[in-house]
C-alpha cells in the first residue's frame, strides 16, 4: 500500500451482527477501515473496541468478559444506573 493510497483509509468502529446481543455490545464493535467514501474495507473480526475510549481488545470465541472487564456498572449515589468507562 502506498503513502496516498493510505490516506485515504481511515479507522472506524462497526456495528456488530445480530448474532451478538450481550449488553455490552452496545458499548463496543469491531474495528475496521473505510475508504475515503465511507464504504468498509475490512473488519477485523478478532478485535472488538470500545466507543468512548478506543481502547481494543483481542476477541476470541464470542468471549466478552474483557469488554465486561472494561465498564462496570457503578452502585450508589450520582452513578446508579449507569455504565462508565474505566478508562
Amino acid at each position: 500500500m502506498s503513502c496516498s493510497e493510505a490516506k485515504k483509509k481511515v479507522l472506524t468502529i462497526v456495528d456488530p451482527s445480530k448474532s451478538h446481543t450481550a449488553d455490552c455490545w452496545k458499548r463496543f464493535g469491531f474495528p475496521a477501515v473505510i475508504d475515503q467514501h465511507g464504504n468498509v474495507m475490512k473488519i477485523f473480526h478478532n478485535f472488538v473496541s470500545c466507543r468512548k475510549c478506543f481502547i481494543t481488545y483481542s476477541f476470541k470465541s464470542n468471549s466478552t468478559s474483557q469488554m465486561n472487564k472494561h465498564y462496570r456498572f457503578p452502585t450508589g449515589r450520582g452513578g446508579a444506573g449507569r455504565w462508565r468507562c474505566m478508562c
